[in-house]
């Protein structure tokens, strides 16, 4: 019980403490307390991880359909970037790659070649984007419109 009553007493004496020096800061006339928006100047880096999944329907010169092959996978990598803020606009750049294991394999008609025993499968190994930005910044919102290009590695095999 002892430990406990020190325990609020240490609670409450911090708190008195708080108090008591926000009302010195608040009386002192000499410092000047300035509020700033929310600025995004700066440059980041940054790690993600995920899981990706798609479809893919291939087609032969005849026009044949293949049928659908669903791929999924791990997907994980890094990011790096940086914005320029003037007055409400904000320009950025940014660039990733992406390691992944997503892929997948079917079993098509005879026709096709994809039996049971035959192999047609697709692998994405990488994939990166190169990305430009421009926002409006409104406090801590910033909605922006982006351009860029994509680039990767995706094998399929029949």
């Amino acid at each position: 019980m002892l430990r406990r009553s020190r325990f609020f007493a240490t609670v409450a004496a911090g708190a008195l403490m708080a108090f008591t020096a926000q009302a010195s800061l608040a009386a002192d006339p000499t410092i000047d307390v300035v509020a700033t928006g929310h600025d995004w100047t700066g440059a980041y880096v940054g790690v993600n991880a995920g899981y990706g999944f798609g479809n893919q329907e291939q087609y032969d010169d005849s026009g044949f359909d293949s049928g659908n092959q669903d791929i999924d996978g791990f997907v994980g990598g890094a990011q790096i970037g940086a914005n320029y803020q003037t007055d409400s606009f904000v320009l950025g750049i940014e660039a990733d790659l992406q390691f992944a294991n997503i892929e997948g394999d079917f079993e098509s008609n005879e026709n096709w070649l994809c039996g049971e025993q035959d192999e047609c499968s697709t692998n994405v190994d990488w994939f990166g984007t190169g990305r430009l930005r421009l926002g409006y910044a409104i406090e801590n919102f910033l909605p922006f419109v982006t351009v860029g290009v994509a680039f990767g590695s995706v094998e399929s095999e029949i």
